[in-house]
């Protein structure tokens, strides 16, 4: 029993380290780069809105493989973009029809939970990339979290707590099993003498 508690303790330990060093990773990478968090080819991005849904829950995180030059999507795709007039502002929706236009090509799109198509069409200038269907249901919440500045404390006040805790801990142990051994040794001179 002990041995199973052992190791339980040790599996959070570690999944929790884990869990505070990619969260940590995330945030340093994301204020370093304006809030952009990216793994290998692939940005970060939380979901605001229900407009995907049920395919992108609303406040999961989806990963979008980045390109860097224009390539042609088809019908069902769905890619991210920005809006034209505001290039912070990200959408993600399918691709429902592609125009050609002056040796250009548009894009018409919708949201699968949208009853009409999106009023302008999306250029491929404003593709910063496509949804490859890998996304973490209610992870963006925890994700925005994170990234205020009371999240940034909180990420370095909850490490620095559990650390001082854990510390606390072990000098406990060390000075028990100190008391107990000295215990012990008097315990076991006395009976020597008597």
């Amino acid at each position: 029993m002990k041995r199973s508690l052992k190791i339980l303790k040790s599996t959070v330990s570690f999944l929790l380290t884990v869990f505070i060093i990619v969260t940590v990773a995330f945030v340093v990478q994301a204020q370093l780069t304006g809030g952009k968090a990216q793994v290998l080819d692939h940005e970060i991005l939380t979901v605001l809105s229900g407009s995907m849904e049920p395919d992108i829950e609303t406040g999961s995180v989806i990963a979008i493989e980045t390109v860097d030059q224009a390539r042609d999507y088809e019908v069902g795709d769905v890619i991210t973009y920005h809006m034209p007039n505001d290039p912070e502002t990200y959408v993600t929706h399918r691709v429902i029809d592609v125009q050609p236009n002056e040796g250009e090509i548009q894009y018409a799109t919708q949201g699968d939970n949208n009853r009409t198509p999106d009023l302008e069409l999306v250029e491929a200038t404003q593709i910063i990339g496509h949804y490859n269907g890998m996304s973490v249901p209610y992870a963006g919440y925890v994700f925005d979290y994170v990234q205020s500045d009371q999240g940034i404390v909180l990420m370095l006040m909850v490490p620095g707590f559990l650390l001082l805790i854990s510390s606390f801990i072990q000098v406990w142990k060390i000075v028990r099993d100190t008391e107990y051994q000295e215990v012990t040794a008097m315990g076991t001179d006395n009976e020597t003498t008597g």
